[in-house]
């Protein structure tokens, strides 16, 4: 059943009252200046009453959660892990999309909590290819400086002779910083 809303009447820049479907407070008179209402929301779609971690909304029967993706570093769209939860139809139980990059597996928490054991005892592994990679860095960057020395001044001698007093200095200033925290 639709019930129409009787006119009110608005002014308009000095215009005479005409009456509008635009509902006003009751204390609004006809000799006082408004401006228009804003229109009523849109109804919002309700949210999934199975699950609180669905994003669909409204009347839904396959429910999934938000995409947790890490991106690749090349920033890829599609990043090169992910996890979402999802449940269809009530089919099955819910469960966890698992993708990697050329990969999908189904899996429910268990095998989750496996996965995330598996990656935690990798970044151990991740950490120390960082560390070797940054003194490789380090000594690539020292041997280029040392080589374009040689090759500035022709006297390999004095150029390792300069480098071995810098290290023995470096060296001596860390025993003496050592010492003074003692």
């Amino acid at each position: 059943m639709r019930t129409t809303v009787p006119p009110t009447f608005t002014r308009t820049s000095g215009a005479p009252c005409t009456p509008t479907n635009t509902p006003r407070p009751p204390a609004q008179r006809c000799d006082t200046p408004t401006t228009p209402a804003a229109p009523a929301p849109a109804p919002a779609d309700t949210t999934c009453t199975a699950y609180s971690w669905c994003v669909e909304t409204g009347p839904d029967h396959v429910h999934m959660s938000p995409n947790h993706t890490i991106p690749d570093p090349q920033g890829s769209k599609d990043g090169y892990l992910g996890v979402q939860l999802m449940e269809f139809d009530d089919t099955r139980p819910p469960h966890a999309g698992f993708q990697g990059p050329d990969t999908w597996s189904d899996l429910d928490s268990a095998g989750l909590r496996r996965e995330i054991t598996r990656i935690r005892e990798h970044l151990p592994v991740l950490e120390a290819l960082a560390n070797q990679l940054a003194a490789d860095e380090l000594d690539w960057e020292i041997n280029r400086i040392v080589r374009a020395e040689i090759e500035r001044t022709g006297d390999a001698t004095a150029v390792l002779s300069h480098i071995l007093h810098l290290f023995r200095q470096a060296r001596a200033e860390a025993e003496a910083e050592s010492e003074a925290g003692r």
